[in-house]
């Protein structure tokens, strides 16, 4: 039975307990990289549509098999899908959705691929759907990796995850919400690592930005910082 047939569905449930500490593990590490003066993005606020959806299924480059290795609920009956994707759409885009950001994020994703719309192509739309909650929710614009190339980059957990979640009788997502948010600070521990690299780059090189190097000299000052980073 697929999971939309629920009688529960879709309200899912979790334990905020559970998630805490990661949810402030998260929000700090944030606020580092908004400290380091990033701007914030231009606007992700514009609702989601199914013109876009459909746009996004177009633009996916690669299947949902490269996502999973197994099969997953079938969709709605066609009289019922019309009806479930606006019953996600008016949840995405409302105002009053009392959630966490990054946790709507993780529920969006899972909402979206346990619906099904689509034959092919679902969990890479909803990699993109949930992206967009993401950079809704972080309000700056900084450069990190997609959590959908860490997905692709660790199929076995992600498949997993999944398939556990998408049986749960009681559409209890704790678990799932928690590798969710695990892969998210992850590149968010990345993000950080890398710009408190370049800012270190841009002040070591500022130092010498009064004098005048011969090309000897830059190539020495060059193999100092490499040698300081790889340490």
């Amino acid at each position: 039975m697929s999971i939309s047939k629920n009688k529960n569905w879709p309200r899912f449930t979790w334990s905020t307990e559970k998630l805490l500490p990661l949810l402030l593990e998260i929000r700090r590490k944030q606020g580092e990289l908004t400290a380091l003066g990033f701007s914030a993005h231009e606007n992700r606020f514009h609702a989601l549509t199914a013109d876009h959806l459909m746009q996004m299924k177009a633009q996916t480059s690669l299947p949902s098999s490269s996502y999973r290795n197994f099969a997953v609920p079938a969709a709605p009956e066609p009289e019922y899908l019309n009806a479930e994707i606006n019953r996600f759409l008016r949840w995405f885009n409302s105002d009053d959705v009392k959630i966490d950001g990054v946790i709507r994020a993780a529920t969006a994703f899972l909402w979206f691929v346990a619906m099904h719309p689509f034959d092919d192509g679902n969990q890479r739309v909803a990699s993109v759907i949930s992206e967009r909650a993401l950079q809704q929710d972080e309000k700056i614009n900084f450069k990190r990796n997609p959590v959908a190339d860490l997905i692709l980059n660790d199929k076995r957990s992600y498949d997993h995850i999944l398939q556990l979640t998408l049986k749960s009788p009681d559409l209890e997502i704790t678990p799932w919400l928690q590798w969710f948010l695990n892969l998210y600070l992850q590149s968010l521990v990345e993000s950080d690592t890398k710009a408190e690299r370049n800012l270190q780059t841009v002040n070591y090189w500022s130092r010498w930005k009064d004098h005048s190097l011969n090309e000897r000299q830059r190539r020495v000052l060059k193999a100092m910082l490499e040698f300081d980073e790889e340490e």
